[in-house]
């Protein structure tokens, strides 16, 4: 079961994932058969969500990590990846068990902070050199119109090279 005690069934396609699974499920069988879980604890019980994050917060203390890791960030982390790698959120909803879209939704406002983040570190325009720049400039210059619109078209033109349609 998991969270809000949903069974879910999620595909695993990781071959290195599936081997230690399976080598999990080889030295855990007796236990497993006893509990009806996959995973248990040992005194053959299925493990406790208390459990699961005792677990993080030990293996983070572990390796140094200097921030409180909880169960659901990885569960934030797995929606969000899915959605910047343009996974359909239909599909993402039913890997989650949510039983609305909009609370599925709820990922696609860090997926808006994400691209805000992008496009202020890798707009092609702050690729622009100067010379280009001032190529701009100079070419506005000549035309004979207003100095706003000779400031509109200057930004509208940083922004593409290639797709540049000045608004009326």
């Amino acid at each position: 079961m998991g969270k809000g005690a949903k069974e879910r069934m999620l595909q695993i396609g990781n071959q290195e994932v599936i081997s230690i699974l399976r080598l999990y499920a080889k030295e855990n069988a007796v236990r497993i058969r006893k509990a009806e879980y996959f995973f248990v604890n040992r005194l053959s019980s299925r493990i406790s969500e208390q459990s699961v994050r005792f677990l993080i917060k030990r293996l983070c203390a572990k390796i140094s990590v200097g921030q409180n890791i909880t169960p659901h960030m990885f569960r934030h982390s797995f929606a969000t990846l899915l959605l910047e790698e343009d996974v359909d959120i239909r599909y993402i909803q039913l890997m989650l068990g949510h039983s609305s879209i909009l609370t599925t939704q709820i990922y696609t406002q860090v997926t808006v902070e994400k691209q805000r983040q992008i496009l202020t570190a890798k707009h092609p325009r702050n690729k622009l050199t100067v010379s280009f720049k001032k190529f701009l400039v100079d070419r506005l210059m000549e035309l004979k119109y207003s100095e706003s619109e000779r400031l509109k078209d200057i930004y509208l033109l940083s922004f593409s090279r290639s797709h540049y349609t000045p608004i009326p």
